[in-house]
């Protein structure tokens, strides 16, 4: 899988040829061009615009913070007709979506100083430093499973139970004047390495400690509201170190059968109109749609069967 996702990056970047990125907030029916140093940082309640010219080709991709209602993505798609000055070749231009969570890597490879989530509207990145340095604190979640790039999400609250064996976490105790990236068991060496990054990026003027799951010490579970709870632990979970949940979505729609892996996932992704598959380690299940067709469901086992048998 890694093989074919490099090899997806590379076809990419050979059909671009040398290529410049500049990035945009779509606000206000307008296109507002972003400073370099705010490349990589996006803000879940706003929508972008990721424009790459290349020598050869010229890609537009379009993103969305996860507060976006879908009734209301449509009428960001003409900030993409701007920047083209309404002019759409379909063998020179690329328009594309993404939403927030299902960024891949060829998304990911335009964002070299890595990809950063944060809660809210947008803020500069100094007034966002800033913001950080006089907040109670912050918990940002790492992930990258399968070799994808690491990419770093905002939490909603900084508590314990929004920890996981799976991944890596950053953790600003502002009070404290501390930060730490913290190893979750079955955290690959690629999520450790971007997680230990953001104390400059972050918090760049606080004392940084990195912990492995298991060796906590008080301060570090004293920088979370309520201090030290229960979490997803490998134990709990019954996964193998390293081991991510997976999903993947059966369907005919392209009028051949086929089982495609959906990465990134929520409960949102589970599709009504298709066969749904979830690999949780010791159990595979599926789950099927109330308005998943017979070809899908009659179907459905054998993927399953085949894809056991590739394990």
């Amino acid at each position: 899988m890694a093989n074919k996702k490099r090899e997806a990056v590379k076809t990419l970047l050979n059909k671009l040829g040398k290529y410049e990125v500049k990035v945009y907030l779509c606000k206000d029916g307008k296109n507002v061009e972003l400073p370099e140093e705010d490349y990589g940082h996006f803000y879940q309640d706003e929508v972008y615009a990721v424009d790459i010219k290349g020598q050869y080709h010229r890609y537009i991709i379009q993103w969305f913070g996860p507060r976006m209602p879908s009734d209301k993505v449509s009428e960001y798609r003409d900030h993409l007709a701007q920047l083209t000055n309404y002019e759409f070749i379909p063998s020179e231009i690329t328009r594309t979506s993404v939403m927030q969570g299902h960024e891949d890597d060829s998304f990911l490879t335009f964002f070299p100083n890595g990809f950063i989530c944060h809660d809210g509207p947008y803020q500069t990145y100094k007034d966002r430093i800033a913001s950080i340095a006089s907040s109670a604190g912050c918990l940002f979640r790492i992930t990258g499973p399968y070799e994808q790039k690491p990419r770093a999400i905002q939490q909603d609250k900084v508590v314990c139970s929004n920890l996981n064996s799976g991944d890596c976490f950053f953790i600003v105790d502002e009070q404290a004047k501390k930060c730490f990236s913290w190893f979750g068991e079955g955290a690959n060496d690629e999520e450790k390495k971007y997680t230990s990054s953001l104390a400059a990026i972050l918090a760049p003027d606080l004392e940084h400690g990195e912990i492995e799951e298991g060796k906590e010490e008080e301060s570090f579970w004293a920088s979370f509201d309520g201090g030290k709870t229960e979490y997803s632990s490998m134990k709990e979970l019954g996964f193998a170190p390293g081991f991510t949940p997976r999903l993947f979505q059966i369907s005919n729609a392209t009028g051949y059968i086929h089982m495609r892996e959906i990465y990134n996932f929520q409960q949102d992704d589970l599709n009504n109109n298709d066969v749904m598959v979830l690999d949780a380690f010791k159990t595979i299940f599926l789950w099927i749609g109330r308005k998943a067709n017979k070809t899908e469901k009659r179907n459905a086992q054998k993927k399953v069967d085949a894809y056991m048998q590739a394990l």
